[in-house]
């Protein structure tokens, strides 16, 4: 049996929706499956963690599969904290 669900990418850097088109298109033809992608810079990221994001905190505490880099890479709950003193 083939997945036929959309694929969820998450881009954290510096690629535009052009740029992410140009590159996904051809693998979306593929796999004849959508892949839905965002792209947030990583001051954006961390933004919306310490501002407690609910999607965001969702899509932190879940399992993640890794196209380039580890976890290690992305921003933490911990680097996003506002410290008060």
């Amino acid at each position: 049996m083939e997945p036929t669900s959309d694929i969820d990418l998450m881009v954290i850097g510096t690629a535009t929706r052009f740029e992410m088109a140009q590159i996904l298109r051809p693998i979306q033809d593929r796999l004849n499956r959508r892949i839905n992608a965002l792209a947030y810079p990583r001051e954006d990221v961390q933004r919306r963690l310490r501002n407690g994001d609910a999607f965001f905190l969702e899509v932190w505490s879940e399992p993640k599969v890794m196209l380039v880099g580890s976890e290690d890479d992305l921003p933490t709950l911990t680097e996003t904290k506002v410290s008060w003193s």
